[in-house]
């Protein structure tokens, strides 16, 4: 539900030369880049230090003696805003000091950092490794290649670049914290989860090192942990929304919508502009039968974001549950446009498909996102469903439901939905008492509160026992 983890920013320790006139950044908010080294203050007492190259949020701004002092994420204390550049600026001014020494290892790290938050990986790439020819035992710029390899999908290339970092500097903290991401997009949680810790061993005090690792353990079911590690972010900082919607998510895995909707609220409030927020709560809204709430968070989400598939995709499951198909269609559409891969959409698309009777196109999407991701548990319960369930005869196969719905349990064996598809399979395949044992598999399965899908198999079981089969429509 969320878009991908946080990369932790840079600190680069670099020596330039004089600021050009170039425009300062302005925006709290905004992404600034150091262009000078500067001890920070408060007051007269120096209480942190800034370095040219790095790249911070700036999360203050104040004007004292006409001078705009700058205040930013992770550092303590104020510089001078005179030093402080938005990113293309800053590009423009490395670029000024490369033309003038091609061969300064340091400007063209800051310059392939700026390029890699500009989106551009394959151009940061080129810098980082120009300057790794020129300092070829650098911990930093191997660091660095390795989150530029991370955004171009080089995942395991990345690993390695981590783990020479790790190897020159076992004390590096960022490329530990980097790494656990690559084992968490790897699904590898017990790795990331390590390597979240060594990060948080070596440096307590960052936020994103907790809220990672408390991705990881609720991704390793570990919800106490996960908890754990919020609390601990939002101690050592309770502005930063991704906190909020990771418990959220963690509270809606526990059934407990009002601590999730209270939550995912938090995140919205403190970033009423993040998509990412908004799609969250709209989902927790969905969940909790709240569907005009949460088609108006997806509304709004689209609206911030419209390049982030997720929340069309979402509203086109909730226009599927509206029953508006032709709007859900159009949804899935553009999620598919901007996430053509996606087996997910596909077997979102299908349901809307298989809810309007368009039976052909429902199966045919059912059947891609089975060959997009053949052990996805959705698309083998469609599938199944499909051809258990479809009130058209030609479409029924009971071979084919009772192989997909045995395959489903194999990979979710714990899941009343799992028991419900393999009811209405038994149940076409005419072995009634075969199908009571599994719809009564999935009522013990169901949470008093999920009123919903109790009430629909104790329909369906009392259908099964009559010796009648599950059909779509026929409620």
């Amino acid at each position: 539900m969320t878009k991908p983890l946080k990369l932790v920013l840079l600190f680069l320790f670099l020596l330039v030369a004089p600021s050009l006139k170039l425009a300062i950044a302005q925006e709290v908010g905004e992404q600034v880049v150091i262009i000078e080294n500067y001890d920070t203050k408060i007051v007269d007492k120096i209480t942190g230090r800034v370095n040219s190259g790095e790249i911070h949020r700036l999360i203050g701004v104040e004007s004292l003696n006409q001078t705009r002092w700058f205040h930013v994420e992770g550092v303590r204390g104020w510089f001078p805003g005179r030093i402080a550049l938005s990113l293309k600026s800053a590009e423009q001014h490395f670029s000024q000091l490369l033309s003038r020494n091609p061969q300064d290892a340091s400007s063209l790290v800051a310059r392939g950092s700026i390029r890699f938050e500009l989106n551009r990986p394959d151009e940061a790439l080129v810098d980082f490794d120009k300057a790794l020819k020129l300092s070829p035992n650098s911990p930093l710029i191997l660091n660095n290649m390795g989150r530029a390899m991370r955004a171009r999908g080089s995942l395991r290339e990345s690993l390695g670049l981590f783990s020479e970092a790790i190897r020159i500097d076992p004390k590096y903290t960022f490329a530990y914290h980097n790494r656990g991401l690559v084992y968490y997009e790897l699904q590898e949680y017990q790795q990331a989860i390590q390597d979240f810790k060594k990060a948080i061993e070596l440096n307590p005090n960052d936020p994103w090192f907790h809220i990672n690792c408390g991705h990881a353990q609720h991704a390793n079911q570990d919800v106490p942990s996960a908890l754990k590690s919020y609390q601990a972010a939002e101690k050592l900082n309770p502005k930063i929304p991704e906190i909020f919607i990771g418990r959220s998510h963690v509270f809606l895995e526990l059934d407990d919508l009002p601590q999730a909707l209270a939550a995912s609220s938090k995140a919205v409030e403190l970033a009423p502009a993040d998509a990412v927020a908004q799609n969250s709560r709209g989902w927790i809204h969905f969940k909790n039968g709240s569907l005009d709430l949460a088609k108006a968070d997806f509304d709004r989400a689209v609206e911030l974001d419209r390049e982030f598939p997720l929340p069309y995709s979402n509203r086109g499951i909730t226009h599927t549950e509206l029953r508006n198909f032709d709007a859900a269609l159009q949804d899935f559409q553009r999620a598919l446009e901007l996430q053509p891969d996606s087996a997910l959409v596909y077997f979102n698309r299908g349901n809307a498909y298989f809810h309007s009777e368009q039976w052909d196109l429902a199966k045919a999407d059912y059947e891609k996102a089975g060959e997009l991701a053949q052990e996805m548990p959705e698309a083998i319960g469609g599938l199944a469903w499909f051809f258990a369930t479809c009130p058209e005869d030609s479409h029924r196969d009971s071979e084919r439901a009772l192989l997909y719905s045995k395959k489903l349990e194999e990979i979710q064996p714990d899941d009343a939905k799992t028991f419900h598809i393999l009811a209405a399979a038994y149940a076409n395949a005419g072995n009634f008492q075969e199908a009571e044992l599994k719809l009564g598999k999935a009522i013990e399965l169901t949470k008093p509160s999920e009123v919903k899908a109790l009430t629909r198999y104790k329909s369906d079981l009392k259908k099964v026992s009559n010796q009648q089969p599950i059909r779509f429509g026929q409620d």
